[in-house]
This record gives structure tokens, sequence and C-alpha cells, in this order.
């Protein structure tokens, strides 16, 4: 579906109420926005039972009249097969004839015992449509063959949007199936609509109905032997691709007769962003019984939407298909955690791309289209307002062409410990959610929570613990074979009424959990929204996000749930404070300095830096905050290596206070991280520097540390110094992260720092596999099997065991058939040598080599090496492979 951006006038949904009787399963959805393009075209039928022109319709009956003028559009529109963007293919009802009946005969000179009907669309609104005229009210009756009784088999009253002033375009839809049986009613001969008035208030374009299309699908009741109805999957449901882009599909349902096997495949659709490859028919029941069949449409390809098909197999020959339309193979996320993470942000919107879904509760399997607020079974304390998952799915969908699935759990003003198990949040949200799923059956969990813990001031080591426990209890759940994924974000401001004493330890436990589970991963940073106000701020009320708050928050999340974080520090140069693009706080006067406080919930913190004790879990004491360097401090000029006009300064205080920022870029093995910085001496001279030492992290796992002394510094200036770390297989895979931390405590005791840059140098190829064995020289051959690391390299093999498969051979050999690294992404050139001595000197290239490719997997092809019009001094010369490092 291609839609035009919704403007900001899209409104929250206030009403939805729908009836069914037993069995009856009832799907709806609604849109609205200004320039939204045919969002329901296609859900409509063109060759349903009741539509114009085919032979299973005998006559329309409507209870009111058309002029066929004005907007008095003719009844036969409702059934024409179309859902265009013209709104004279609508049928408008005004109030005067509501209500409204509509009578469908269908035909039975052909088929005398009637039709069973599998399911029932109607989709109302338009561009002329106001709110009211798209909330669909009405009952379906029908008739059977022989009674010329009607009989309701539906009641039908959704009413997705408030009575308020018509702005922009309203469209919605219902769509009718049977849950058990796949069959609404059987031996029909008739459909009947009665249509109600929505109600409303009077005026142009505020009351009636606005119909565009009715469909009614089914069959001539006896004629279609082994007919498939599907109860799994559903439509809009999201399956969990696999690491190689592949998902399972689970497949039940129901069949009529007698049937020797059910078949399946996925079609992709025709929507302008679906995406995916159409399958091959497979069996995925060899052996159906008693009405009902169930299996697995395997290695489905990542993207949707698909329509999964479905066939029964009788003595050879397939029946009719039936079809489950917008089944996606992507990813799901599950949400939990306090008011950010659960529809208190605004506005709430309707994302623009089709293929975002949200699973309606912890246990089922309903799903339907994302829009704000997303579903979850306690509205009262999950909000009505906006999230960032509605834009998050929009850009996911974007990036990584696959539907993207949401499941929210989140509730308003919780703390941790009432997450914990067996606590009801957790039982009835976390662990429900996660037994629903098979293993490996969601992406992960996104845990936004915290602003409560800080108002209520729980320490460090109660967070820590209770979270832990949290995470821990839901990889109980599924099987000790899958560890659950976390993204914790770190989360505690709540401005104004709690303070850096309150909120620094529970930031600090939300890394510590990140850090010390290597499942589990640091999150969305939202604490400095209080201070990045700036044009209106990021925060509506003080602790909920408003527009540029949910698009942050979103945009944070994608850039971490895709890896395309960067190792760079935020807020590097110490200029966000006073950055009029970013926050209203005042620049600072040369030699002023901004102060913060751990007990002003209002104090300047530095934004994206934290400062923290010595143990890392408490705020840190002292004078500590961003200043001005001017004269009085660093003499008439102007500081080298300072970026802009600010740094940052650890001042007085306990020995061991730090300033601390974690990256989201998780570590690479074997890459190298170098931080470097300008550390600062003031006037005053070496007596009143409090000594640095920098620290560069992985997680946990130091990668690097230096002290510097007032003799390594310039008096008067800010010294860049350079701290350099290797990663190794151990200690990667973690959130980049950096310390600058004031040794001395004391009163006069000062760090002044700016400019924190971060680097990364990539190894090579070869000096990545070179690290992964412990070998370093490209010509070395720590096993003496006469083959130097750089060839066993390029023919992955071992350097410290013995090989001997591609020593020199006769030119006896019509071919050398070899398995070698590609050559290009491995930064390496090859040639054939040819010697009639085999010494060391006597080696010299062949040309006119021949190489024809045999295989590939990408890292390495298979290939037969020949000189062309063939060896020279047969069975005298040798020849070898040789290979090199490319400049």
């Amino acid at each position: 579906m291609t839609m035009l951006k919704p403007t900001a006038s899209i409104l929250a949904y206030l009403s939805l109420q729908i009836m069914g009787l037993a069995g009856v399963r009832i799907e709806t959805d609604s849109i609205s926005g200004v320039g939204i393009a045919l969002p329901f075209g296609l859900d409509v039928r063109s060759a349903d039972l009741i539509n114009n022109g085919q032979p299973t319709l005998s006559a329309v009956f409507s209870s009111a009249t058309f002029p066929g003028s004005g907007t008095d559009f003719q009844a036969g529109n409702l059934n024409d097969g179309a859902y265009l963007s013209s709104d004279e293919a609508i049928t408008f009802y005004d109030p005067s004839r509501l209500p409204a009946t509509v009578t469908f005969d269908l035909d039975l000179t052909t088929h005398p015992l009637g039709y069973d009907l599998t399911s029932i669309g109607s989709f109302m609104g338009g561009s002329l449509a106001s709110r009211i005229q798209c909330h669909q009210i009405y009952t379906v009756e029908v008739s059977q063959t022989g009674s010329p009784a009607y009989f309701q088999i539906a009641s039908v009253n959704f009413a997705p949007f408030d009575d308020g002033a018509f702005a922009g375009e309203y469209e919605s839809k219902v769509i009718l199936t049977e849950d058990s049986t796949g069959i609404l009613a059987s031996n029909v001969d008739s459909i009947r609509f009665n249509f109600s008035d929505p109600g409303g208030a009077p005026g142009a374009y505020d009351r009636g109905t606005v119909i565009r299309e009715l469909d009614v699908a089914g069959f001539p009741t006896g004629t279609t032997t082994g007919l498939v109805t599907a109860a799994t999957p559903v439509s809009r449901q999201i399956i969990q691709r696999n690491s190689s882009g592949l998902g399972n599909i689970p497949v039940s349902g129901f069949y009529q007769n007698t049937v020797d096997a059910i078949e399946a495949r996925a079609v992709v659709m025709a929507g302008p962003n679906d995406s995916g490859i159409t399958t091959a028919w497979q069996t995925i029941d060899t052996a159906p019984s008693s009405g009902s069949f169930s299996g697995t449409l395997a290695n489905i390809p990542e993207g949707g939407w698909y329509e999964i098909q479905l066939r029964s197999i009788t003595s050879g020959t397939p029946s009719v298909v039936s079809s489950i339309p917008r089944v996606g193979i992507g990813d799901i996320y599950l949400i939990a955690g306090q008011s950010n993470a659960a529809n208190f942000g605004s506005p709430a919107i309707d994302p623009n791309d089709d293929r975002v879904s949200a699973r309606t509760l912890p246990t089922g399997n309903s799903w339907v289209r994302l829009k704000d607020p997303l579903p979850n079974f306690d509205p009262s304390r999950a909000g009505s307002g906006g999230s960032a998952w509605t834009r998050l799915g929009s850009l996911l969908t974007a990036a990584e062409n696959v539907p993207i699935g949401f499941l929210s759990l989140g509730i308003g003003n919780t703390k941790v410990d009432e997450w914990l198990s067996p606590n009801l949040f957790y039982l009835t949200r976390i662990r429900d959610s996660v037994r629903s799923f098979p293993p490996n059956g969601f992406k992960a969990i996104l845990w936004h929570q915290g602003e409560r813990d800080a108002n209520i001031s729980t320490t460090f080591a109660d967070y820590q613990s209770h979270l832990q426990s949290v995470i821990a209890a839901s990889r109980i759940e599924p099987g000790s074979t899958w560890n659950v994924p976390w993204f914790i974000a770190e989360a505690s401001d709540q401005s104004g009424s709690s303070n850096l004493t309150q909120e620094e330890p529970i930031k600090a436990a939300q890394r510590a959990v990140a850090f010390n589970d290597p499942f589990t991963f640091l999150g969305a940073s939202t604490d400095e929204f209080h201070l990045e106000n700036a044009s209106g701020g990021k925060l509506s009320d003080g602790i909920h996000f408003n527009s540029p708050g949910l698009a942050d928050h979103a945009a944070q999340w994608f850039s971490i749930l895709t890896a395309t974080t960067t190792p760079a520090l935020q807020n590097r140069g110490f200029e966000n404070n006073t950055d009029p693009a970013i926050t209203t706080k005042p620049a600072l006067a040369e030699d002023t300095f901004a102060m913060t406080s751990i007990t002003d919930g209002n104090s300047p913190s530095v934004i994206d830096w934290r400062i923290m004790s010595t143990n890392g879990q408490t705020a840190a004491d002292g004078n500590n905050g961003y200043f001005n360097p001017g004269p009085a401090n660093y003499g008439a000029n102007s500081p080298a290596n300072l970026e802009g006009t600010y740094a940052a300064f650890l001042g007085e205080g306990s020995a061991g206070n730090q300033f601390v920022q974690s990256t989201r870029y998780l570590t690479q093995p074997y890459h190298t991280y170098s931080m470097t910085i300008g550390i600062g001496l003031r006037s005053g001279g070496p007596g009143i520097f409090g000594n640095a030492r920098i620290e560069l992290r992985s997680g946990n796992a130091l990668l690097g540390a230096q002290t510097i002394t007032a003799s390594d510094l310039a008096i008067g200036e800010f010294t860049d110094v350079v701290l350099s770390g290797p990663t190794s297989a151990a200690n990667a895979g973690e959130e980049l992260n950096v310390r600058i931390v004031k040794i001395n405590g004391g009163p006069n005791t000062y760090v002044d720092f700016d400019n924190v840059r971060l680097t990364e140098t990539i190894p090579t190829p070869f000096e990545e596999w070179a690290l992964t064995f412990g070998v370093s020289e490209p010509e070395g051959d720590p096993d003496g099997d006469k083959l130097p690391n750089l060839l066993e390299f390029a023919l992955g093999q071992d350097p410290n065991k013995a090989n001997h498969s591609i020593a020199p051979f006769l030119n006896e050999t019509p071919a050398l058939r070899i398995t070698r690294r590609i050559a290009n992404p491995a930064g390496i050139s090859y040639r054939i040598e040819e010697s009639i001595t085999l010494q060391p000197d006597s080696w010299s290239p062949v040309s006119d080599i021949t190489i024809t490719p045999v295989d590939s997997d990408g890292i390495f092809e298979t290939v037969d090496l020949t000189i062309d019009g063939g060896w020279s001094n047969p069975g005298q010369a040798f020849y070898r492979l040789a290979v090199q490092l490319v400049p």
C-alpha cells in the first residue's frame, strides 16, 4: 500500500465495540489522514459471490431510492468489485435513508443447494467521508434454500473515530470469518445487510454511511470437495526470521470430506512495498484426519506481505485454493516497562507503512495493523496516546524491507520489583508472552523503565538484582536453549521531581545489567530529554515524550537494533549544554563554571555524560560540570586542543570521581580502539592538578588505561593524550565505553578535559586471521610444513597444524584444483610459479594461466588452474601456488 505522509490531524481512536455470534471472527482496521491512498485496496475482491456481473448473483434490492445526482451515488457501487480513489465509486446513505437494508439474492438455477459463505467484507469511508460516515454499524442476515426466513449471523459495531469536525480522510474495514469450521453459513440463497445510523451531530458530511464495497466470498454448496480453511496463520501475523533470513510458518485448519494430504505455499502479494520470493507447493500434512490438519510451511524467505495459499490433495487432484493474506517473515519485538514504553506520549500516529503489525494480547494469535495506541490488554494502565514504536516500525520496515511486529506489555508508573516473578505483571505479561512464542520466536525484549525507581530512591544493588532476576526468569520460560535477548534503556529522569542522587544509581544499574550479560545490551538513552529543550523540547509534561522526543526515541532504537551505531561519543566537546539548536541553557562567560548539583532536580547536568563516584554506582560529590576556560585559568591565549568553547571538569570531591559515557557501538574482535583526549593544566600549576586516569572499555573489560600526571602536560594548555587498546575474541561484543577519572580527592584538586575522540582501526583479513590463531608474520611457518602463514590463510588452513595438501606438484598433472580464499575481499593476490630444481631462488612466475571457477560460497572459491597450451618440460618442472598481500 502506498500512502502520502499523514498529517498531524490524525486522531486517536476512541471507540471500539465488536460483537460477533459464536464462532464468528471479526477483523477490523481503520486509517485517517490527508492524502491516504487506497489503504484497503488489496483486501477487496473483484469476483465474489455478490459482485456485479457474476453468475452467482441473481438480484439486488435496496430499501432506499437513489436519484443518481450530487452525493446520492448509486446502490450498484456497493458490489462493483472496485476500491477506487474516485468518490463516485461509493454508495451514500444519508440519515433520511437510514436504517437501510440491502439484499443480495443468489442464483439457484445452476446451484439449487445454495452457497456456503466463507467471509464477508465491508469497506467504508473516502476522501469526502467524515469520521462518523465510516463507522460500521450493521447486522448480517441470511436465508437458506427451502426457507423464506432470515436469521442473523453477525452483528458489527465498529466506531473507530470520535464525533469531530471533518479534517482529512477516514476509512475503515471489517472482515467476518468463522473460527471453527471456516464456514459462516451453509445452503445460503440470500444475504441481507441492515445498516444503522451512526449518529453524530447534524450538518454537512457529519451524518450517514459511506460504503465503498461489500464482498461475500464462498462457493456452491456440495460442489467443492476437500475445501480447506485456515485457523493459522492469521492475517497480519509475523513470523520471526532466523539468522539465515528464513522463517517457518505454522499452518493449521479444517477441510471438508476426505482428503489425502494438505499443501501450502507462500505467494508474494502485489503491494508496492511487498517483498520476498514466491515458493513452490509444500506438503504440510501427509495424513490429515477428522476434518482438521496441521503442519509447517518451512524455510520461507524473509519478506512480505505473503498470501499463504492452501489446498487439499485427493487421489492426486488438488482442491480449489483458499488463502490468508498479509503474512510476513520479519522481526518481532516485545515492549516492556513503564509509561514511556506504554502509549503515554503524544501525538498518536498511524504509520505510513502497511507492513507493521501489533499482536493484541500476550497470549493467542490476534494481529492488527500497528497504530497508536498499541493494543494492550489493560488500556487503563497502558495509556491511550502515542509511542516510539509506531515510528520505529516504519523506520525498520524501510531499512530491513521486511514486516515488523510489536507486542506491547508496558504498564504506567511501575517499579522494577513489580515485574519480578511470581508477581502478576511478570506472570500475565512477560511469562505468558514468552511462552506463547517458540524458541527464538521473537527478536528481543525492549525494556524502558526506571523513572519510578529513581523517584523512590531504589538503590543500585536492588535495581540491578531485580532487573537481572526478571531477565533470568524470562529465559527459563522457553527452555534453556534460548537466551532471550534484552535491550535496556538508560532511563531514570522524572524532571524536577528526582535528582542525580536518585537517578544515577538507576542508570548505573542498567549499564551493569547490560555489561554483565552477553545477551543483554543497552537501548535508547532518554534522560537528556528534559535538557534538550530547544524549539519546544522533547517532553510534553516533564516525563512523557512529545513529537520530537518520540522521534528521537525511535531513531535511537533504530540505530541500536540495526547495528548502525558508530564508535563515537555524544557531546564529546561539551558544547551541547549551551548549543541554541539543542537547549535553551545560557552561554557561559569566560572562566564561568556550570556546577552540577546532585540534589537539585533542575540542575544543569552535562548532556550525554554521567558523573559518578569511584565505585561507579552513585553520583559523584564535589564540584563537577562544564566551564568556559578563560584567562583566569588558562592565561591570555585560547588554550590549545580545545574543541569549541567549553570543557568539562572534575573538581574537589572524593578520589576516584569520574565522567562516564557508554556508546551503543559493540566492539569487534581484534579491532583496535583509540581515545584521544585533551587534558588541561590550569595556570595555577601542578599543585592543583588532581592527576587523571583515562580508561577505554568494552563493557566491563578494560581495553587500555593510562595515568596522566602534571609532568605530562603543558601549563595553561590542553594537551592531547592518546590511549589505544585492542580487543580479543573474549572481550569483544560489548558496548564501547570510556571513563575519565580524577585520581586524587580533596580541596583544590581539579581535572579539566575536552575533545574526547574515539577511533577504530580495523584489521586486514589476514591480520584478523593471524590474531585468531596466534601467529604474526606472513612468511612464518610455526607448524613446519613448508607452507607460510599467508598461504595457510589463503587456503583456510590451521597454521599450527602441518598440512601438505598444496605442496609443489609435478607438471604431469593436467590441472590443479584448489579451494582458496577469494582474492579481493581477502586483500591478496595469487600466481603460479615454476621451478626445475626446487631451489628457493629458482621459482619464476608462469603466465597464460586459465582459471576455471567450479564453486563459491562468497568467501572461498574452488577453481581449476591450467596453463594455456599445456605445461612445459613434461615430467620435469614443478609448480606451486604463491600468494602475496595486496598493499
